[in-house]
């Protein structure tokens, strides 16, 4: 039976590593940008069912916990093309 190898996942947490996926895989790089973009409604404590056809089946999700900074970041994952994403992203919300 032969072994299946499962590829670390690619972490986007600043511009040095948004560059690097820029350079190695552009395609990704712009369906990345575009979800990094929309943390703020991907994070939401109950977002929009929206998000998941916008995005063509990455399946963007946030980690249950935040990170005690400011702002506020969570642990934003998807997938592009089997290849997984892990990104730190601060979430903001507009004050009522």
């Amino acid at each position: 039976m032969p072994q299946r190898v499962v590829q670390p996942a690619v972490h986007l947490n600043g511009p040095g590593d948004l560059e690097r996926l820029r350079e190695t895989n552009f395609y990704h790089y712009l369906r990345a940008k575009k979800i990094l973009a929309a943390a703020n409604e991907i994070c939401r404590p109950k977002p929009e069912p929206t998000y998941l056809v916008r995005f063509s089946d990455a399946h963007p999700a946030c980690g249950p916990m935040w990170m005690t900074s400011l702002p506020p970041k969570k642990l934003l994952r998807f997938r592009l093309d089997g290849v997984s994403y892990i990104a730190m992203v601060a979430v903001t919300y507009p004050r009522p």
